[in-house]
């Protein structure tokens, strides 16, 4: 079988979405590719058909509303694509990212990016422009309802939301991508659901080697879960970060009236949020 290839294309429409009364849903939204990936949902990566995005652009803006109704919508939503295995280079997103769901039963674990929501493989020279805002309340998955990718947490990121498929590979990497844009971030959880949120100026949450990489955005984020990773590069990284600069701003605020039990854990940093305790986890030659 071939590999599939996107190239050079451009989409300046805006795409806007509204699901009602849906229930255990993936919904996968990109300005130029929806979603691409036979076995999404698969850890084996000897059954996957890597693809590769390069050198497309998106200034229409991403809408996703969730106004009531049903539970557990899946949602992955970038400028470019929603949810792609394999590697994405030279991609631009100027268009702006609004994310609403209103819906008083959590929707679960997003995974949101200005370049691509959630990616298994690699990027270089990716680059966000866009403005990303999202408001409401969301949940943790488990193990057996991930949605695509292994997601098992919320995670908003300025380029990528989630990068790698819950393990850590030599061919997953980030190299020279840059986000410009802000994020807003109000996100609760349900009272009964200890929630994980990640938020990241580059990366929500990431299993590659993040290298070269910088963020102007700030990010302004009110949240109320019960562990939370915050940077301004990364949210939360689970494998080497390099040579990364940020500029942006990082302000973070809890939501009014939560329980320290509700909201007991906030890791914020100006470079990665939250790393993990591994070898493989290093920080080296990083400005903020």
């Amino acid at each position: 079988a071939g590999v599939l290839r996107v190239k050079d294309c451009v989409n300046k429409g805006n795409v806007t979405i509204t699901v009602n009364g849906a229930t255990g849903k993936n919904c996968f939204i990109g300005g130029v590719v929806g979603a691409s990936g036979a076995n999404a949902v698969t850890a084996d990566a000897s059954t996957k058909n890597y693809g590769i995005i390069e050198g497309c652009q998106n200034s229409g803006k991403m809408t996703f509303t969730h106004p009531n109704g049903g539970s557990s919508i899946y949602m992955q939503v970038g400028g470019i694509t929603g949810y792609f295995e394999g590697q994405i280079n030279n991609c631009t997103n100027d268009g702006d990212i609004d994310l609403q769901n209103s819906y008083t039963t959590a929707t679960a674990r997003p995974a949101i990016g200005g370049v691509c929501g959630s990616l298994s493989i690699s990027a270089e020279n990716c680059v966000n422009n866009g403005n990303i805002n999202v408001k409401g309340i969301f949940s943790n998955g488990t193990a057996t309802a991930s949605g695509a990718a292994g997601i098992i947490t919320s995670s908003f990121g300025g380029v990528f939301g989630n990068v790698g498929n819950g393990a850590i590979a030599d061919d997953c990497k980030l190299t020279g991508c840059v986000n410009n844009g802000s994020l807003t971030i109000d996100a609760t959880m349900p009272s009964s659901n200890k929630s994980t949120h990640r938020v990241g100026g580059v990366v929500a949450q990431s299993y590659a080697v993040i290298d070269g990489c910088s963020n102007t955005g700030d990010i302004d984020a009110t949240l109320g879960s019960y562990g939370q990773g915050i940077g301004g590069i990364a949210g939360y990284t689970f494998s080497s970060v390099a040579n990364c600069q940020n500029s942006g701003k990082v302000q973070v605020k809890g939501v009014a009236g939560f329980t320290e039990n509700q909201a007991y854990q906030f890791y914020i940093a100006g470079i990665s949020g939250n790393m993990a305790s591994a070898a493989a986890t290093t920080m080296t030659n990083c400005q903020n």
